[in-house]
């Protein structure tokens, strides 16, 4: 299924979908996650608490742990470097895409993702020649190349590859994070939540690698490793992980073995540096470990970590000039570039003056309540009605009729006035930013293959495009459709014994069965037509199917006719206005 919670890198904003919950619960899952969502995080605690002694007091509290995860992504991405150069690689198509779409007009044709351009093979095969569109895929394939050269991964013997690169940098400080927020709640709630994911071992290979490494450098209490259970120390862990993320691209000097360039790169040196000295064993407090790492990257990369971060803002307050100069200032792009430029200065200011806010565990509910990213709630059937104070977004869906009916909504008024750091600026520009100008730059990065929580931000993308008056050709690679998966989260979330067949109304026993998302089948005509049928066909067919993305649990008889079916009716290379 698709995810339930994701944290969007183009707008920073976090993700909802509605989970699955258990028959009894009275949608507890989705109150706990909301009010965190919305900023309310003691009442969010506090409504895990009241659920002590029932069956859904550790997975509350998984929720809500998740939910600070993805908030934790939003201060990283923001803040360091290498989350800066991730961001950039949406940007930088967003402040080019008036010129983009107007070569795309003019060449009749837009072979996506753009990547294509800039390569010889594919460009030949197909047909994507424009002089003027290859420069635009050349960039974008050169940052794509270095994030890629970035997550290289290493296989471990007899284990599964693994990455420690700058995403799964990351993702560690958002389990750091997370499982300190879960120690509130008791050891006892936390070793419950973790024994009890649905995917250990991939939570094991994603996210707890960094305690392993702080175990291997010695990052520990005396005493305190045994055979059953290690306490890793987590401030010298999280500087280490601070400091490889602060990484120096764009035409800067390098230090001669390119060490300092990539976060991968980065962790190697400060890892060999770390096993030769006992500094890091020495610091006691969170501004000790920040300062000995802040000092070794001097020594290391001839730039402190601090520097590279003050550098590096530099860097994005030239982006940012040059967008507004290219652009003008009334430009929303320009000036959303430049909310994200003063909320990072605001996110700098604070680590200069108090670097244990976002290195010491202690202290997340602090870090947690001064930043407000925009929660974007999402139904794949629609909401009808908004709330006061509230925006509505993608709220003309194909053959739409009802005015107050949206795909997803935001609660953009209550968000701006916690008066945390945000990146909202004028709403309706952010409005215009989320819905319309980030999904057409995914789009031209990633094509179709790109894992949305909201399935028609990607149909939507290319009506856009198609009301340019250009024509669409995805390269076979990028337009594959997701088979039907796994249905392990929506039975880890829900406590039923089976379920229905959303296709065939078969029963399900509890365990069985596989998800098919919504885009799965948008795929070609022949499962949209499949789906149709279902519905009975006809108009009001159509116009369900139209409105109606939600994934579907199915038995395994018709998860193999999905696959079938997208199977028979091939990949839809093309689509025009």
């Amino acid at each position: 299924m698709e995810p339930f919670l994701q944290l969007d890198p183009a707008t920073l904003s976090v993700w909802y979908n509605p989970l699955p919950e258990p028959q009894a619960a009275d949608g507890v899952f989705g109150d706990v996650a909301g009010l965190a969502l919305r900023g309310h995080h003691a009442d969010a605690a506090g409504a895990v608490r009241d659920l002590e002694g029932t069956p859904y007091h550790a997975r509350a509290a998984h929720v809500l742990s998740a939910v600070w995860h993805e908030q934790r992504h939003f201060v990283d991405l923001l803040l360091t470097c290498y989350g800066q150069a991730t961001l950039r690689q949406y940007w930088s198509v967003a402040v080019n895409l008036g010129s983009t779409l107007r070569a795309a007009r003019a060449a009749g044709t837009l072979v996506l993702p753009v990547t294509a351009y800039s390569d010889p093979l594919r460009s030949t095969l197909l047909g994507a020649r424009d002089p003027d569109l290859r420069q635009v895929g050349a960039d974008a394939r050169n940052r794509r190349r270095a994030a890629g050269a970035d997550e290289a991964s290493t296989t471990p013997p007899g284990q599964p590859p693994i990455s420690v690169g700058g995403r799964a940098q990351l993702e560690a400080l958002g389990y750091l994070h997370q499982m300190a927020a879960l120690q509130t709640f008791g050891m006892e709630t936390a070793e419950r939540v973790q024994g009890d994911l649905p995917d250990l071992d991939r939570v094991r290979r994603e996210y707890q690698w960094a305690l392993f490494l702080g175990l291997a450098l010695g990052f520990h209490p005396a005493d305190a490793v045994s055979e059953q259970q290690a306490t890793v120390l987590v401030p010298p862990v999280a500087a280490v992980l601070y400091a490889s993320l602060m990484v120096r691209r764009y035409g800067q000097d390098q230090t001669a073995d390119g060490s300092s360039y990539l976060a991968v790169r980065r962790l190697d040196a400060l890892v060999a540096h770390f096993r030769t000295t006992s500094d890091l064993h020495d610091a006691t407090t969170s501004e000790e470990a920040w300062a000995t790492v802040d000092g070794a990257c001097r020594t290391l990369f001839g730039r402190s970590a601090t520097e590279e971060l003050l550098a590096d803002l530099e860097h994005q307050e030239r982006f940012c000039s040059t967008a507004r100069d290219h652009l003008g200032a009334e430009s929303p792009v320009a000036a959303q570039s430049e909310v994200g430029l003063d909320a990072r200065r605001r996110l700098v200011a604070m680590f200069l003056e108090d670097p244990a806010l976002l290195l010491a565990p202690d202290r997340f509910f602090e870090l947690t309540g001064a930043v407000a990213p925009v929660p974007v709630f999402t139904c794949p059937s629609g909401f009808t009605g908004v709330e006061e104070g509230w925006t509505s977004l993608w709220d003309r869906g194909s053959g739409n009729v009802l005015p107050d009916w949206c795909w997803a909504k935001a609660p953009l008024a209550e968000v701006g006035s916690h008066g945390r750091v945000d990146v909202i600026g004028d709403p309706a520009e952010w409005a215009l930013m989320t819905t319309t100008v980030m999904p057409v730059v995914k789009l031209l990065l990633s094509g179709r293959a790109q894992q949305a929580v909201l399935a028609p931000e990607v149909r939507h993308a290319e009506d856009v495009l198609l009301q340019q008056g250009v024509r669409l050709r995805f390269d076979p690679l990028f337009t594959q459709p997701r088979r039907p998966q796994s249905a392990q989260t929506y039975w880890y979330f829900s406590d039923r014994e089976e379920a229905v067949c959303d296709k065939c109304s078969s029963v399900i026993p509890r365990g069985g069965g596989k998800y098919v998302n919504g885009s799965t089948f948008r795929s070609n005509e022949a499962i949209r037509t499949w789906v149709r049928e279902g519905y009975g066909g006809g108009p009001v067919a159509a116009y369900q199917f139209d409105r109606d993305w939600s994934s579907w649990l199915v038995c395994d008889p018709c998860a193999r006719e999905v696959s079938r079916v997208v199977d028979d009716g091939g990949p839809e290379l093309e689509r025009r206005a």
